[in-house]
């Protein structure tokens, strides 16, 4: 059960057995002020180990605000429950797990998330298969809910549902501000994900609201609209927003572009079939764009992320990432932290090739469709790609060429390359350099005020 509080254009949410934290007996001090700015995925993280550091020990009395406008603390925005099934995960169902599992496996009240889906969607449980995005937002939900029932009664807690507006330093303190109300805080911690807004250049946001703009021989109407976030996908793209045979640009090329690209299309009725050669092909319906324009800093594209369902690997690579993995965490940062060219780099590259060449030489087919033998793959070949990726001009056919390689990949229908390598070796890499992430910080200055109470 939930009472709310209503509070000016936002809602302040607090769980019965939260209220009552800290009504029987006020703490000893002031208590430590926290707010957590997004309640998504990395919110609910930050969330869950604040309650265990307050659960290890008893004497800090903390306050704790989740800043979320959405109603479903833990997925978000972009996890709706509510969302469509054809906004896909980007990531492997056997990768995502809610939990800090230290001591012990998954548990029935502490799942990973395939754990969760043998249960609740057994069709959606394959550990290698990547499943609606709603569907995670289901699980992430649940476990917010979780996390509630497990609050220390040293924690007073509540959701806040409104949007952030501002963060100000004021003296020895940081002033959150909503809409229509602000509060104090001791610490501030930033998970924020997709933005419902960005900055548009002030000259252009006023010549696009003048009732005509010409560009060359066309003139542009003031029905024409900037539609400043994807989601929700039913709301923002919708055929009144954008109209059908209308011109679409996005803003951007990555996985929001995948969103809206599916939602103008497949959410429109339309259908990616295979035809009698095994080419994808798109049956349209008429309500679609009449042409979709992705705009990006770089010009390059997403590529497809392998399908383990399909792709056999060598049965020595998680040794040998785990090998990487080592190394990395044992690199000693200087003043600015690390140095991801000089110490990060070399050691991914390296790890990336060795990768490489032990997939080759562990499959035989693929060794025989390379062009490549597996001596070529060095810590040079490496770097050699890296470069040319980010330095070449790409044009329009090699951005179907790229993505369509990448795609054949991806489904075990031509040998992995240099891009395979480097982003395999590189996602299971990338919490081994977050040594001094925000949380850890966050965590040394609780036990510092803890200290500060006592004396």
């Amino acid at each position: 059960m939930k009472s709310q509080e209503q509070s000016g254009s936002g809602v302040s949410t607090t769980s019965q057995h939260n209220s009552q934290s800290m009504e029987n007996e006020e703490p000893p001090g002031l208590p430590l002020r926290i707010a957590i700015i997004g309640g998504g995925p990395r919110g609910l993280y930050s969330l869950e180990r604040i309650f265990n550091q307050a659960k290890e020990n008893s004497t800090l009395y903390l306050e704790v605000s989740l800043y979320e406008p959405s109603s479903h603390p833990g997925a978000g925005k972009v996890y709706a429950p509510s969302q469509p099934d054809w906004l896909m995960m980007n990531y492997s169902s056997r990768h995502i797990d809610a939990w800090r599992h230290e001591n012990s496996d998954a548990d029935e009240s502490h799942p990973d998330l395939t754990s969760w889906l043998a249960r609740n969607y057994p069709d959606w449980s394959h550990p290698d298969q990547t499943i609606p995005r709603r569907i995670t937002g289901e699980y992430l939900s649940e476990c917010y809910e979780q996390v509630l029932a497990e609050k220390p009664n040293n924690v007073k807690y509540k959701h806040v549902q409104a949007t952030v507006k501002d963060i100000l330093r004021q003296e020895e303190f940081w002033t959150v501000l909503t809409v229509q109300e602000s509060e104090q805080f001791d610490e501030v911690l930033l998970c924020l994900g997709h933005g419902s807004d960005f900055e548009i250049d002030e000259a252009f946001e006023s010549t696009t609201s003048s009732d005509h703009l010409r560009r060359g021989n066309r003139v542009r109407s003031k029905s024409d609209q900037i539609i400043k976030s994807t989601y929700p996908v039913h709301e923002q793209l919708s055929t009144e927003n954008v109209a059908p045979g209308s011109k679409v640009a996005l803003r951007g090329f990555g996985l929001t572009f995948i969103d809206a690209c599916l939602t103008l299309t497949e959410g429109r009725g339309g259908q990616f079939t295979k035809n009698t050669e095994g080419e994808w092909e798109y049956i349209p319906t008429g309500q679609e764009p009449g042409m979709i324009y992705p705009y990006s800093r770089s010009g390059r594209p997403m590529l497809a992320k392998p399908d383990y369902q399909k792709i056999e690997l060598s049965t020595d690579l998680d040794r040998l990432w785990e090998q990487g993995q080592a190394e990395l965490r044992q690199l000693e940062p200087g003043l600015a932290g690390l140095d991801f060219v000089n110490q990060i780099q070399p050691i991914i590259l390296k790890t990336a090739a060795r990768a490489l060449q032990l997939q080759h030489t562990s499959n035989p087919a693929d060794e025989a469709l390379s062009p490549y033998r597996p001596g070529d793959y060095t810590i040079e070949s490496m770097t050699s790609w890296l470069a040319g990726w980010n330095c070449e001009t790409i044009y329009p056919t090699d951005i179907r060429n790229r993505m369509q390689h990448s795609y054949l990949v991806a489904t075990a229908q031509t040998p992995p390359g240099e891009a395979w390598a480097i982003g395999e070796t590189w996602r299971p890499s990338l919490p081994c350099t977050g040594r001094a992430c925000q949380l850890r910080r966050l965590v040394r200055i609780m036990l510092g005020v803890i200290s500060i109470l006592r004396d």
